[in-house]
């Protein structure tokens, strides 16, 4: 198992867990493009910071969250 390390700020948390959604939402294509475009801000999207793996438990989460919702349908 991966050690999950949690953000230190609440602000750091929100920015995370908003981004792991929008790109649950809108597939993994994405991911490049914001890390292009947003750089630092967007850091934990790749695969060497050390919230990454934050990021993908939460954006793993946000998809179950959507399949649990689509079969509600």
């Amino acid at each position: 198992a991966v050690a999950v390390t949690a953000p230190a700020s609440a602000e750091q948390r929100q920015l995370i867990e908003r981004t792991a959604a929008f790109i649950a939402q809108n597939g993994d294509g994405v991911a490049a493009s914001l890390l292009a475009r947003e750089g630092a801000a967007l850091a934990f999207l790749s695969a060497e910071h050390p919230l990454h793996a934050y990021y993908l438990q939460r954006r793993d989460e946000s998809i179950e969250e959507r399949r649990r919702q689509e079969v509600k349908l």
